[in-house]
């Protein structure tokens, strides 16, 4: 069986019918409504984007080719932003959903009531993958320190089951593709202002390896309180990259809401808009190939504005095969410093390309 990533929220809720808590009040009946928004990053700044998210092509054995990539500088950035391919050979963050503004929801399992509620978020990866860690942005709404009230975080990896993870954290038999619990004070952690830096190397050995495909990725701390003692951590929502958005599940039915996995656009409290959850995974895919170049290599583009990069492909030399790569761009984004696109080549015979231009 190979490894894969669940990344999982939780959702807290004092009373039965709240699934979202607001670190600004609390209701009549004593339960939180931890809905309001979160302050987002001070300073200008460029606003990096690159249409499209992937590239292909297909070429003979001996031929080159090239396609086009877009460097966008977004509408609502406040500065020009400047461009410059990345060095050949250094690393690439591979999935990058960062956090702007949104609100936040539980991510915990709780030692005192043996049970949890969780959240996940999916994963897209384009091509198969190595990942060596994870990051998450979140806080303990008590403003203690991770440290002092876990004793564990947990990872998951789920499989795709029609647009929501195939199984959660509680279930009796295990279908995680992944799973990994290291206890907080670890070196492979690092919750430097409560947030979640997991260095899956240093904690297993090795780095996960995952082939193309969809996966949700959960990670939560075991609090050693109660649910309501207000030691819970929360994890930090944000838009989603694509048009899938997070999910919570309640699989005890710890809050009375059902134990099936929720939408986190239909929690009150949650705007659609910002219903998916901060990740980062890093990985040691390599940028750049000695099969294609970027032209040209550098820029500048004004807001609300695009500069087209021609990367051509040259398949002179290679085997009829497969062979992906990424290109990564270094800006002054500074929420997205280096941007990424899978590169996949396809190296193939002369009937190939017949059929793959669409002839039978």
């Amino acid at each position: 069986m190979y490894q894969t990533i669940t990344k999982t929220l939780l959702v807290l809720a004092a009373i039965p019918s709240l699934w979202v808590t607001s670190n600004s009040h609390a209701d009549g009946s004593g339960g939180y409504l931890m809905t309001s928004p979160l302050p987002s990053g001070a300073g200008a700044s460029s606003e990096i984007v690159l249409d499209p998210a992937a590239l292909s092509i297909t070429l003979a054995p001996d031929a080159t080719g090239g396609v086009v990539l877009s460097v966008v500088n977004a509408n609502h950035a406040e500065l020009p932003l400047n461009w410059e391919e990345a060095a050949a050979g250094t690393q690439a963050v591979i999935i990058d959903q960062v956090y702007e503004s949104g609100a936040s929801v539980v991510s915990d399992f709780f030692v005192t009531n043996e049970r949890g509620v969780y959240s996940a978020d999916d994963i897209d990866l384009l091509g198969d993958a190595t990942i060596e860690s994870f990051y998450f942005q979140g806080f303990v709404r008590s403003g203690s320190a991770l440290t002092d009230v876990a004793d564990t975080i947990s990872l998951y990896i789920f499989a795709d089951d029609n647009g929501k993870p195939s199984g959660h954290p509680e279930e009796e038999t295990n279908s995680a593709l992944f799973s990994l619990d290291i206890a907080v004070l670890d070196p492979a952690i690092d919750t430097t202002d409560n947030d979640i830096l997991i260095d899956v190397v240093a904690a297993q050995g090795s780095p996960i390896s995952l082939p193309a495909g969809k996966y949700w990725v959960s990670v939560f701390p075991s609090v050693n309180s109660a649910y309501n003692q207000g030691d819970d951590w929360l994890w930090r929502t944000t838009e989603p990259n694509n048009e899938t958005n997070g999910f919570n599940i309640d699989p005890s039915n710890l809050f009375g809401n059902g134990n099936d996995w929720t939408n986190l656009a239909s929690i009150a409290g949650i705007n659609a808009s910002q219903a998916g959850l901060n990740y980062s995974i890093s990985t040691m895919q390599t940028c750049g190939a000695s099969w294609f170049s970027v032209s040209p290599t550098s820029g500048t583009v004004a807001i609300n504005n695009n500069q087209n990069v021609t990367v051509m492909v040259d398949a002179t030399g290679l085997v009829p095969g497969v062979y992906s790569a990424a290109v990564c761009i270094d800006s002054d984004d500074t929420t997205t410093p280096r941007a990424v696109v899978p590169l996949i080549l396809t190296v193939a015979e002369s009937n190939d390309l017949i059929f793959a231009d669409g002839f039978e």
